[in-house]
């Protein structure tokens, strides 16, 4: 899995810095939290340990849910609300 980063400055559109991270993709959730902390590490952010704790822990065991959880949340917020339930309701149920 590749996953391509870039900070872009809000105001001005200007490029800030980029990298790109290559991956097996074994395990979704500790991937994300690897270049959560590589990414933190490298733009010098400061990190609460309630931060660290949320980069840490994964949202769920099961993939299948966190994804038909996020497709009803993406839906939800740009098409009506009916037609994302079914996703957030399966993704509930698992």
């Amino acid at each position: 899995m590749r996953v391509n980063v870039q900070l872009i400055h809000a105001l001005t559109d200007a490029h800030l810095w980029a990298d790109t991270y290559d991956r097996k993709l074994t395990d979704i959730f500790a991937i994300e939290s690897e270049i959560a902390k590589t990414i933190a590490e490298t733009l010098q952010a400061k990190i609460t340990g309630s931060e660290n704790n949320s980069i840490a822990k994964a949202p769920t065991a099961n993939p299948e849910a966190y994804e038909l959880y996020l497709k009803g949340r993406f839906f939800g917020t740009s098409v009506p609300a009916r037609t994302c339930g079914s996703d957030l309701s399966i993704s509930i149920k698992l």
